[in-house]
């Protein structure tokens, strides 16, 4: 938490003139930004989707579908349940399903309450949707304090990949 709390330098190469002094590797929202721009104008992209089509073969295969038709109770729960795990691997790395396994889980109920959020409403109206949107905000959070403190400069792929970032 304290992470984001204590970063004040903004998004920008050059801190923002009224920021606390804080190091260069400690600026979470421009090494963030850096890295998603970064990332969006390189080789990395492809290697993404590559990335991305092979997890979702692999858990496709693993779902060991037979030739007969088979009758599914709730197919858009089906077709989100197929595609998380290959959406979150090959975006953020192995690191935070394996360090959250209710990560899925947390981040559908996100999507199941989001029309709380979109009209505003009160914590008090919707406690459900805040426990929620917190369960899943500290996953991230976690993920993101682990990843900066075990991530380093050898972990980093030559296509830009790592296992704690993706």
């Amino acid at each position: 938490m304290k992470v984001y709390l204590g970063e004040t330098s903004g998004i920008k190469p050059q801190p923002h003139p009224s920021s606390n002094s804080i190091a260069p590797k400690d600026r979470y929202y421009y090494q963030n930004r850096k890295a998603i721009v970064g990332f969006f104008n390189s080789p990395g992209l492809k290697s993404m989707g590559n990335r991305y089509s092979n997890l979702l073969i692999k858990e496709v295969n693993r779902l060991d579908l037979s030739h007969d038709w088979t009758k599914c109770e709730d197919l858009y729960s089906f077709i989100q349940n197929l595609l998380i795990g290959p959406t979150v691997e090959a975006m953020c790395g192995p690191v935070l399903l394996a360090q959250k396994p209710t990560f899925r889980k947390e981040f559908w109920n996100i999507d199941h309450d989001i029309f709380y959020f979109f009209k505003a409403y009160p914590r008090w109206l919707a406690p459900r949707a805040y426990r929620n949107r917190s369960k899943l905000l500290n996953s991230v959070k976690t993920w993101h304090m682990f990843a900066r403190d075990n991530c380093t400069d050898d972990c980093i792929e030559p296509d830009g990949y790592d296992q704690y970032y993706g």
